[in-house]
This record gives structure tokens, sequence and C-alpha cells, in this order.
């Protein structure tokens, strides 16, 4: 999929590779849902695997800085780093209780929760809608010129649109996929600006409040809870010292990354990025069943049920 040639023309004029996905925001979504996973066959399993897992990790890297994607970029810095911080803190702590152990634990959870905050401190737009305050001061330090690209559209325009929308139907939302067709009718009816484009919601986690309301939010949310576990147990320092573990690691950053990603950008919306990421959360393993299965067993069907009948 790396290949330059495999472009569409509308893209080809500006440089970026779309490869076989539907453009090149989800090649570069999808290189950095398969870096953590590709890494962690690197580091564990037989020769051949291996050598092929390299391979591909190369020509996902290549990939990604040919599609020009930052969300890509983002999302595989922060899968990046969470998986090496666990696989780092993890070696040095160590197997044996004791001092080294606790201190090598708190210096590896804090070094994980500062990637993340890394990841959405890239993640979040500054004033001008485009990119982040991070960004935009990394690249001014470095005298960076825009590169060429597509009319691409005021990105808080786009956020304040969403909320403008989410408080005019709270409870139920305005439909699946409706943000699309609504969003240049509530800019001129409700922002009072006159627009000439149209996007995905800038956020899925907004999307999903706009067009599903507080309804399908909560179950979004129930989701999201009963997500944690899983993830937490991924990354666990207790898990046993397994090739399991580790590409469950693995499948765990990369959603994390995702995650991230998600804060700016409504990638759930192409179907390859949704298989990627059911097939990478179904590589979580199972939590034990706890509190928070009991409350998700009460709770959930109730909320569905309550949002099916809205």
């Amino acid at each position: 999929g790396a290949l330059p040639h495999l472009r569409a023309p509308h893209w080809e004029q500006w440089g970026r590779a779309q490869a076989t996905f539907t453009d090149p925001s989800a090649a570069g979504v999808a290189s950095a849902l398969l870096l953590a996973p590709c890494l962690a066959l690197v580091a564990a399993g037989p020769a051949s695997l291996r050598v092929a897992a390299g391979a591909g990790a190369g020509g996902l890297i290549v990939l990604l800085a040919d599609a020009g994607s930052r969300a890509g970029f983002i999302g595989a810095l922060v899968s990046f780093l969470v998986l090496v911080l666990w696989a780092v803190t993890r070696a040095l702590a160590g197997s044996r209780p004791g001092v080294r152990r606790r201190v090598a634990l708190s210096v590896g959870t804090l070094s994980i929760l500062v990637a993340l905050a890394f990841g959405a401190a890239l993640a979040w737009p500054a004033s001008d809608g485009h990119r982040s305050a991070l960004v935009s001061r990394i690249a001014e330090s470095f005298g960076r010129k825009e590169a060429p690209a597509l009319g691409e559209p005021e990105r808080l325009l786009l956020y304040e649109g969403a909320l403008a929308l989410a408080r005019e139907h709270p409870v139920t939302g305005r439909g699946l996929g409706s943000f699309r067709v609504l969003f240049p009718d509530a800019a001129h009816d409700l922002l009072g600006r006159a627009v000439s484009f149209t996007d995905h919601p800038p956020s899925l986690y907004l999307g999903v409040l706009v067009e599903s309301g507080l309804a399908g939010a909560a179950v979004f949310v129930l989701f999201l809870v009963g997500l944690v576990p899983a993830l937490s147990g991924a990354l666990s320092f207790r898990a046993e010292r397994t090739e399991e573990s580790l590409r469950s690691a693995a499948a765990a950053a990369s959603v994390v990354g995702t995650l991230v990603i998600f804060l700016f950008g409504s990638h759930l919306v192409y179907a390859e990025i949704a298989a990627l990421v059911g097939l990478l959360t179904a590589r979580l393993p199972a939590p034990p069943e706890g509190r928070t299965s009991r409350v998700l067993g009460h709770f959930l069907p109730v909320v569905v049920a309550g949002a099916s009948v809205l």
C-alpha cells in the first residue's frame, strides 16, 4: 500500500498517497493502528514472522509519510510512546517486589500519562482551527511553510456548528450521518456564517453527541467505560512476560492512540478504520468480572432500550 503510484488523480497533484484506502487521512490512521502490533511482532516470535513484521512496519512508515496525515502521525506517535514506555518500565521494574519496582512503576505510569497529554496537546486545534497551538509554534520555530493541500475547511467553524446543532436537539440528536448535510444550513442559520463546504464532525465524541444526542452518547460512554478495564489489563505491569501479553499491549497502545485521534477526527466513518479498531479491540484481554462488569450488566440494557425508544 505504500507504493507512490497508488494515488487517485484528485490527490496526486498534492503529492499525497491514499494507496487502497478511502483517502490519505484514512491511510495515515490505518498505518498508525497497525504500527504498534507490527513492532510487537518484531520483538517476539519466529524469525520469519519477525522479518515480515519488520518489513511491514517499514512500509507503514513510508505510507504514513507519503499520506501526509496529521491524524496518522499523532496516532502513531502516541501508540509508539505508550508501547515503548510500557515495555521499558516492565524491564526496569523486574519481577521481584521492592523499592526499585515501585519507583519504576510510578515513573513508567507517569511517563505514559505525559505521553497521552502530549498527544492530546498535538491534537487540540488552535484558534485558527487548522492545527494545534503546539504544532503551530514548532512550525514557526523551524520556519516551516504550509504544504500544498486541498482547501481545508475551517475546523473551528466545524466545532462551533457541531455544538450549535447539539444544543438544538440535545436528547435524540439529528440522526446518524446527518452532520454533513446539516452543517451548511446550521452555519448560516445558527452562526450567521455562509459556508461553501461541509465535512464529517470534527471530533468523533462531539459527532456522537450531535447525531445521536445524549441517548446515543450514554451508550457510547458505557462502551468506553467497559473498554477501560480491558486497556488497563493489557497495559498492566503485573501481566505475565509472554509474547501474548506483548501483543495485547501493542493492541491496547494502538487503541489508546486511536482514542486520542478521535479528539479531532471522525475517522471511524471509514469502513477500513472501523474494521481495524474492532479487530484491535477484540484483541484485548477480557477482564475478570468485577464491579464494572456488574454495573454495565445492570445499566447497559436499560440505556440501550431507552435510547432505542427515543
